[in-house]
């Protein structure tokens, strides 16, 4: 067993590396929506808009910028964390329409 746990934290960690995360918000003009986040390597923006498609049941949908950024998608950031760099990419939505 204490061999298997190694690769079993690995495993765990390469699985929830891969996935978008999502949080409920409120829009820059007080709609309900979403902070959806596609971070690190295995991701890329087609995921985060993938995501957003399932949020919103097929529907369209509003992306709005952060605060301060003048376009949604600089939310897309290089960070470094001691010897690895990642890419932060993360964007606000509201689904439109009922």
């Amino acid at each position: 067993m204490s061999q298997l746990f190694p690769i079993l934290v690995t495993s765990l960690m390469l699985a929830l590396a891969g996935c978008t995360s999502t949080k409920k918000t409120t829009t820059p003009d007080g709609r309900p929506g979403y902070t959806v986040e596609c971070s690190g390597r295995p991701l890329s923006w087609e995921d985060c808009f993938t995501r957003a498609g399932e949020l919103c049941s097929g529907r369209s949908y509003d992306v709005y910028p952060h605060e301060d950024d003048e376009d949604p998608f600089i939310a897309a950031r290089r960070q470094r964390q001691g010897d690895s760099s990642s890419t932060v990419r993360r964007m606000v939505i509201a689904c439109k329409g009922s």
